[in-house]
C-alpha cells in the first residue's frame, strides 16, 4: 500500500489557523459591542427621512425616547453601560437642539410624559447606584419633586392623565395594573410567564402589551377594565419590549427578531388579521427598538445601532 507523503503546512498558514478562533472571537466581540451602542433617531412611519436626535457624549446607551405632548422636547435615558440598566440617567432635551439643550434630571430609566407635559413617570431599578427605593416614580418635568408611587416599572399615563398602567410582580407574578393616587387594580388575568409594559389605546379603553408563555411571545390587546375573555392575541413570534399605539388608534408599533437575531421595527393594524409589515430602511442595522410616536403621528422616535454621523440632520419632530 502506498503511503501518502506528509504535507508541510507553511508557518504563516499554521499561525493563521492557530489564531483563527481568537480572531473570530474578537470580531464577534467587536460586533456585539457595536450592536450594544444605541443612539436615538426619528423617521417617518414609512422609513424615510431618518434623522439623528441625540447621542449623549460618553454614553454607550441612549434609550426609551418619549416625545412631549407639544412635540418640542424629548425625554430619554442614557447609560455608560450597554443596554442601560439600573445605572441609567434621565435627560430632557429640545428636539430643535438636543445636544445643546440636554438637561440632566437624575437617576432613573424609561421616562414618559404626562399628557399635560408637566410631569414624567419613570422607574428605579434594583441595584441603582443611589440605592433609591425600587419602583415607579413621578417627578416634575424639571426633575424636581420626585415621588415614589408604587412597585413596578414601565409606567404609562392614560390620555386623560388620570391613570397609569404599570407592569409589576408585587403579587409574585408578572401582570399589568392600573394605578391612581388612590387605588391599584389588576387588569390582566391571562396566565403569562412574563409581561412587558403596556401601551394605552388613544381612547383609554384598551391596552396593548407583549406577554410570554411556553417559550412564545404574543402581542395582545386587552380591556382596561380587566374583563374576562377580553384578551385578544394579535401576533405571535420573536417579538419584544414596549409596544406603542399610534395616535390615530389604527396601528401598533413593535419589533420582531429575525433569523439572524436582528431586531427590526414593524407596524401591525389593530383591526383585522393582516400580518405585521416591516418598516423599510432598516438594512444594515442589527437592532432598532424602543420605538414610540410623536404626538401628531407624523414621525417615529426609536433607538438604533446605525451610524450617528450618517443621519445628522435637524430633528425638529416634524
Amino acid at each position: 500500500m502506498r503511503v501518502p507523503r506528509a504535507t508541510t503546512v507553511p508557518r504563516s498558514v499554521a499561525l493563521a489557523l492557530t489564531f483563527a478562533p481568537v480572531l473570530f472571537a474578537a470580531v464577534i466581540s467587536a460586533r456585539a459591542a457595536a450592536q450594544e451602542r444605541a443612539s436615538i433617531f426619528t423617521m417617518k412611519p414609512n422609513g424615510s427621512d431618518v434623522r439623528l436626535v441625540v447621542a449623549m457624549p460618553g454614553m454607550i446607551w441612549n434609550g426609551s425616547p418619549s416625545v412631549s405632548p407639544d412635540g418640542k422636547r424629548i425625554a430619554f435615558d442614557a447609560s455608560m453601560q450597554a443596554l442601560g440598566g439600573p445605572a441609567s440617567h434621565i435627560y430632557v432635551a429640545r428636539l430643535s437642539d438636543p445636544a445643546g439643550s440636554a438637561q440632566y434630571l437624575g437617576l432613573g430609566n424609561c421616562p414618559t410624559w404626562s399628557p399635560s407635559g408637566e410631569k414624567l413617570v419613570f422607574a428605579m431599578q434594583d441595584g441603582n447606584p443611589g440605592r433609591v427605593r425600587v419602583g415607579v416614580w413621578t417627578m416634575n418635568a424639571d426633575g424636581m419633586n420626585r415621588m415614589w408611587l408604587c412597585e413596578g416599572e414601565r409606567g404609562r399615563w392614560s390620555s386623560d392623565g388620570t391613570r397609569l398602567v404599570v407592569r409589576s410582580e408585587h403579587e409574585g407574578f408578572a401582570s399589568l395594573y392600573v394605578v391612581t393616587p388612590r387605588f391599584r387594580k389588576r387588569v390582566l388575568f391571562e396566565d403569562y410567564e412574563q409581561v412587558v409594559g403596556a401601551a394605552w389605546s388613544p381612547d383609554g379603553r384598551q391596552l396593548a402589551f407583549i406577554g410570554e408563555r411556553q417559550g412564545d411571545s404574543e402581542l395582545a390587546i386587552t380591556s382596561v377594565k380587566g374583563e374576562p375573555d377580553s384578551c385578544r392575541v394579535r401576533y405571535r413570534g420573536r417579538i419584544g419590549w414596549q409596544p406603542s399605539w399610534s395616535p390615530d388608534g389604527k396601528q401598533i408599533l413593535f419589533w420582531i427578531r429575525d433569523g439572524n437575531g436582528a431586531k427590526h421595527l414593524h407596524l401591525i393594524d389593530v383591526a383585522g388579521n393582516d400580518p405585521p409589515q416591516k418598516i423599510p430602511g432598516q438594512q444594515g442595522t442589527y437592532f432598532n427598538s424602543d420605538a414610540s410616536w410623536t404626538p401628531d403621528g407624523m414621525r417615529i422616535v426609536f433607538i438604533s445601532d446605525r451610524p450617528a454621523e450618517s443621519s445628522r440632520k435637524p430633528a425638529t419632530g416634524r
